[in-house]
């Protein structure tokens, strides 16, 4: 997401078998993942909080939606 922000770069946001308000709020099975794996400092944790919150919100692709976009190609 820095180098979105930073350096104007494309993000094309992929959720696999994933909500995207899970991903946004960290909540459901990606919450409880994430509470596991997120990093050591507090710190860390508020920036991947942070830009988790922002990829869930820019245009991407959900995996539920996908036999429904190839059907339609």
């Amino acid at each position: 997401m820095n180098c979105r922000r930073e350096l104007g770069q494309i993000v094309i946001a992929m959720f696999y078998k994933v909500d995207p308000s899970d991903v946004r709020k960290q909540t459901g099975d990606f919450g409880k993942v994430f509470r596991k794996t997120a990093g050591k400092t507090k710190e860390e944790i508020r920036r991947w909080r942070v830009a988790l919150a922002e990829v869930a919100t820019i245009a991407g692709y959900h995996s539920s939606n996908w036999l429904e976009f190839l059907l339609c190609s």
